[in-house]
Order: C-alpha cells, then structure tokens, then sequence
C-alpha cells in the first residue's frame, strides 16, 4: 500500500461494520476474504454477491461512528513514543463516558487507529 494512501480495513472489520449497521457506500468492497473489488465490477446476480462487504478506509469507519454512533475517538502519541488511543460516547443523558483502550502501547499511529476501530465495534456487538 502507498504510504500516502488511507489504511483500508481488513476484511474482519468490514464484515464486522456491515452486521452492525454500517451502510455507506464505498468504492472497494470484499467479495471473499482475501479478494477486494472495485465497486464497477461487481455483479449483484454473481453467486458471491451476498458475501460482499463494503471496504471502507479506517477513517471512513471511524468517521460512520461519529456521524452516527456519536463515538468519538482519538489517538496521541505518548511521552514514551508510543500512541494511545482512547474514544468517549456520548450517553443518552447527554454526559459522555471515556474508554481507553487496554493496548495503549502502539507502535505506529494506524496501528492505534485500526486497534480504536475495532475496540469501538466490539462495544457495539457487546451491547446489542
């Protein structure tokens, strides 16, 4: 991948988003686990069409939580030189309740990033 290009998420993530609601379109999408197509080329009458999950960047997954989970998430680099991530939400009483994340110690900031995506989407499978 180009370093200058946004981190897709992996094919456990995406499939993970789609079965909790994330419905945004994208240009890329999973048709099998290690296969990824450009949305122009899939065909809804191909036997694989129901397997299809939409491959959005990691930032466009952590954008969908803010926009509609009103999640809101952030990773900074420590005084150790590792990231953190952390996200708080905000609660039905209009007070927001703050989780750090239990692997705080991240080597690279997309690692941080992937590693809030999926910390936010285990909260939402766990509270279903």
């Amino acid at each position: 991948m180009n370093d200058k290009a946004l981190q897709i998420c992996s094919y456990e993530q995406s499939r993970r988003l789609k079965d909790i609601g994330f419905d945004w379109k994208t240009d890329v999408y999973y048709v099998r686990e290690d296969v990824i197509h450009k949305m122009n080329k899939l065909d809804p009458y191909d036997d694989d069409y129901e397997k299809i999950h939409p491959a959005p960047s990691v930032s466009l997954g952590l954008k969908w939580f803010r926009d509609v989970k009103e999640f809101y998430g952030y990773v900074y680099r420590k005084s150790n030189g590792y990231f953190h991530a952390e996200w708080n939400v905000r609660l039905i009483n209009g007070f927001f309740q703050c989780f750090g994340i239990e692997q705080s110690d991240l080597k690279t900031y997309k690692e941080a990033e992937s590693y809030l995506l999926y910390d936010m989407i285990a909260f939402l499978e766990k509270s279903k």
